[in-house]
């Protein structure tokens, strides 16, 4: 999902949207590798708000809620503990 939801809307949105969601996809790329460095995770805590700002500049307030700022948070954690693929629940509610 990472990949495709850039490629998706490459003709669908205006420039600056479009390089606003592809980034935020690479900064979920990175976060779930499997291999993370403290330096990357820092470099992608800082970014990730530039990128949201860029999302909110660009799209309606009403897009944005409370939790559109948890990737804000999601860096951090896997600073603190480890790789976060490892600590989602998603794979074990199905």
């Amino acid at each position: 999902m990472q990949r495709l939801l850039s490629i998706a809307f490459r003709d669908l949105l205006d420039k600056d949207i479009w390089i606003a969601i592809s980034e935020l996809s690479i900064f979920f790329r990175d976060l779930i590798d499997i291999n993370l460095n403290v330096e990357n995770l820092r470099f992608l805590h800082e970014n990730i708000s530039k990128i949201l700002c860029k999302l909110q500049k660009n799209l309606s307030a009403k897009f944005f809620e409370s939790i559109e700022h948890f990737p804000i948070h999601l860096a951090y954690e896997a600073i603190l503990d480890a790789p976060i693929q490892f600590r989602w629940i998603y794979p074990f509610e199905r």
